[in-house]
């Protein structure tokens, strides 16, 4: 699990970065929603976050039932007809996890 969490590390970094950089460093409060680009890197970012808090307090600590949360959690809400900002995140975060537990996945 010592890869996943570096990766995990490596991915914060890079998602910071962009996350920062499309935003203009505005608070993620303060937009108005419709910055789907930012709410989809807000998703990775929650899910990466996720993913380091479960690995620091489990080195060995399956990430399935995250991603099978984050899964279901997209599901459920374009099932209902959520508001394009929810379906950005949870497409983030969802793609992230996908990235996390395919190591031969570049992400840039």
């Amino acid at each position: 699990m010592t890869a996943v969490r570096d990766r995990v590390n490596e991915r914060l970094g890079v998602v910071g970065e962009r996350l920062n950089a499309t935003t203009g460093g505005q608070s993620l409060c303060r937009l108005d929603g419709h910055m789907a680009s930012a709410k989809e890197l807000e998703g990775r970012m929650a899910v990466l976050l996720e993913a380091r808090r479960a690995l620091r307090s489990d080195p060995e600590a399956d990430l399935g039932p995250i991603v099978d949360r984050w899964r279901s959690d997209l599901e459920a809400r374009a099932s209902q007809g959520a508001s394009p900002a929810w379906i950005s995140y949870l497409e983030g975060g969802a793609s992230e996890l996908e990235l996390l537990m395919d190591p031969g996945t570049d992400a840039g």
